[in-house]
Order: structure tokens, then sequence, then C-alpha cells
């Protein structure tokens, strides 16, 4: 009994940790709703001056220019993200979404897309199936949800074709899987005009590689940045092609 207790205690004061952040933004979202109204020309004429930064940057948001992006994972955060998107008539983009495919027709409809943080990860219930991270990107897909793939912070972002490609093992097509990490973020940044994809008028940013981009055995063989050849050396290829030289060298035949 007392561990239920506590177990109640504990989710009592979860929700209203969570009810106090969402007043947080509440009333975030109406002070820069109101700063907007008050830069209106016909609501305060030419009287208005004082410029602040802060609600600066939420005009944007307000005026649909661009998505919030929210984190969201499980199923009660997607839910309480989505609604409280409607409520303030905002445009989002989940971050996380492992559960996302559970509300795929809610995102579906409301045009919300999905930037998956990490295919390469565990259920996040213990009754899940154990491939239920893996075939995320597949259910998004067949439900129509925008989404793309990412893997994380910078420090792993090395490992983001194979996040893609695990994603095609388990049934998501190829292109798909490459479109996810190429041109459906783009599409999802905002960014799609110029990047993403390999088309007149776009920057010149690009990989060759020896195979299929996708297989861990393949490298890349020339790397262009706007059209800029980028060298592609480092310390760890300079000590591998030094050593190599070396042991050829033992290797000569007297």
């Amino acid at each position: 009994m007392r561990l239920a207790d506590n177990d109640d205690e504990a989710s009592k004061r979860r929700q209203e940790r969570s009810r106090k952040q969402i007043e947080t933004l509440d009333k975030a979202v109406e002070d820069a709703r109101a700063y907007m109204t008050a830069k209106e020309p016909q609501k305060m004429g030419d009287s208005f001056s004082k410029t602040d930064v802060r609600w600066e940057a939420m005009l944007p948001v307000l005026k649909g220019e661009l998505p919030v992006w929210i984190r969201a994972d499980s199923l009660m955060e997607i839910e309480s993200a989505v609604s409280w998107a409607d409520k303030h008539n905002l445009r989002v983009v989940l971050f996380g979404g492992i559960e996302a495919h559970h509300y795929a027709g809610l995102l579906k409809r409301r045009d919300i897309p999905v930037i998956i943080t990490s295919v390469l990860c565990l259920p996040r219930r213990r009754d899940a199936d154990f491939d239920e991270p893996f075939t995320l990107s597949l259910r998004l897909h067949q439900a129509g949800v925008k989404f793309c793939i990412a893997c994380g912070g910078a420090s792993s972002i090395r490992n983001l074709p194979y996040h893609a490609a695990k994603a095609a093992a388990y049934g998501l097509p190829k292109d798909e899987a490459l479109k996810a990490i190429t041109l459906y973020p783009a599409q999802i940044i905002g960014v799609a005009e110029r990047v993403g994809s390999l088309e007149k008028g776009k920057d010149a940013t690009l990989i060759i590689t020896d195979g299929d981009p996708l297989e861990i055995t393949t490298h890349i063989e020339e790397l262009f940045i706007q059209g800029r050849r980028i060298d592609l050396s480092n310390k760890y290829r300079r000590l591998y092609d030094k050593y190599r030289q070396r042991y050829r060298q033992l290797d000569v035949p007297k």
C-alpha cells in the first residue's frame, strides 16, 4: 500500500509540474500576441515604438510563418502537444515521436510533421513489439504523415545513414529512406528550395560515394558544399596512410 501511495504522489507531482509548465507557455503566447496586436498601426497609430526582441522572435510563429518545435515521445505528450497547438492556432513540428504511429491519423489530418530522433533505440513500453522503433518510419509513411529521420546530437551525426538503413531493412522503401535524411528534412525545416535534392537552381551540396550511401561499407569519395569541394583529409586518415605505407615497406621481399 505504501508503494501505491508513493506512485500516486509521484503522479500528482508530475501532473502539477506539467500544468504549471503549460500555464507558463500559455502566458508567453498570450503576451506575444498582445505585443503583436499593440504593434498594429490601426490599433496604436504611430505611437507604439517600444521593441522587445523576445516577442519580435515570436511574431513569425504567431503569423504562421514558422512552426513551434515540441519534444513529444509518449502518447500523452503527443496528445498534449497537438491540443496545445490547436488552442493557440499554431503550426507545430513534433520532435522525437517514438509513439507517433498511434496518432498517425490525427497527425495526418493536422498536417503535423514528425522528426524521428532515433531509429536505433529501444521501444518505450515493455509491452511494445521489439521492432517498434525500426518500423515507425514505415508506419508514418504508410499513413501519409510527413516525417524525417535524425539521430540525436551532432556527435552522432556520422550514424545518420545507418538509422535510415535500419528503417529500410524493416520495410521503408529504400528511396524513401534516403529522402528521409535529405529532402524531407529540408522540406520540414523550410529550406527545400535550396537544398535536399539535386535540381537546377539549388545549392550544389552533394556527396559522391563508392557504393550505396546507406551501407556501412560505403566510403565518401567527394564532398561538395555549395559547389565547393571539401577537403576530406583528417588526422586519422593521415595516420592510416602513414602506417599503411610503413607496413608495405616491411612486406617488401629482400
